[in-house]
């Protein structure tokens, strides 16, 4: 969630960022995967955390040259919608067992670090990865972006899972990563089409905001 999905969407900003509203609507969903994720699991400072992103949400808007199309999107992205599809049942039972976890404040107790137990981000993490691709399917300005962070995301776990032993926590086992692995690769192949957009999402927004 931190250390993939937040700066991708931000530091796909640095280079022509008005092709590339999508990376910081990537912010917003950080922000409400956390806060949907502490609320699920009664882990109420995830809320704090999740005010703070939306905060910088929206600095980033304000600041944004191509602000005028954070609502405008470009044409749906079917292969998108199919993979979010597929991987919906499996990301959804997954967060909502984590943030069951959290609610029993199941150990193992080192699973907490600066006071923000890490069952809650396994849950905001499946929920983030989930919405960008809902968001990549909706073809905004720069749509590859939030569905090559979810390849991402979903490929860092399943590898931090397949080194890892079975019964790690937050793991699925082995055979679920590698069906996670297998996903994220298929995702990140069907982004690079969704790139090829970028410019003309944006230029169709402009007209119809004028």
């Amino acid at each position: 969630m931190f250390g993939v999905i937040l700066p991708l969407g931000l530091l796909s900003q640095l280079r022509r960022p008005e092709r590339r509203i999508a990376g910081v609507q990537q912010t917003a969903l950080v922000a409400i995967a956390l806060a949907l994720a502490g609320a699920a699991g009664e882990a109420w400072l995830y809320l704090v955390l999740a005010s703070g992103v939306a905060v910088a949400f929206a600095l980033l808007v304000a600041l944004h040259p191509a602000r005028q199309t954070l609502f405008a999107r470009g044409r749906l992205e079917p292969a998108m919608l199919v993979l979010a599809a597929v991987a919906a049942i499996p990301i959804l039972v997954y967060a909502w067992r984590m943030a069951r976890a959290q609610r029993r404040d199941l150990p193992p107790a080192d699973a907490v670090s600066n006071g923000l137990h890490h069952w809650t981000v396994m849950a905001a993490l499946a929920l983030g990865v989930l919405l960008l691709l809902l968001l990549a399917a909706l073809g905004t300005s720069g749509a590859g972006i939030p569905a090559i962070s979810a390849s991402f995301a979903a490929g860092a776990w399943a590898i931090s899972c397949l080194l890892a032993p079975v019964s790690a926590a937050g793991s699925e086992g082995h055979a679920w990563a590698w069906v996670a692995l297998a996903w994220a690769i298929v995702t990140l192949v069907a982004a690079a089409s969704a790139r090829t957009r970028d410019q003309t999402v944006t230029a169709e927004a402009r007209l119809q905001a004028t």
